[in-house]
């Protein structure tokens, strides 16, 4: 699995366990999740991740009260292209 996919699949395993988190938010999980190898992940790098997974509709942007942070959920697609990835194990 490349780093990108990767990503992508440890974005929407995030956004499984907890509902509509802001980018920042994700980042910090996925930083604390050092084991796994995210140390030094950079928020735009999830930001760019989420984007993309919101082009495949893997993800959804929820309405935030701030103007500038974006909150994002996984949606049915997101749901079933990471059971799809756990079965490829």
């Amino acid at each position: 699995m490349g780093g990108q996919s990767k990503l992508d699949a440890a974005v929407l395993g995030v956004l499984e366990q907890r509902h509509g988190e802001m980018t920042y938010v994700i980042r910090n999980v996925l930083d604390s999740w050092r084991h796994v190898g995210w140390k030094g992940l950079k928020t735009r790098q999830v930001l760019t991740a989420c984007h993309r997974l919101e082009r495949s509709g893997q993800v959804q942007e929820l309405h935030s009260g701030y103007s500038v942070q974006k909150c994002w959920a996984i949606t049915e697609s997101g749901r079933q292209a990471l059971k799809d990835t756990a079965h490829d194990r």
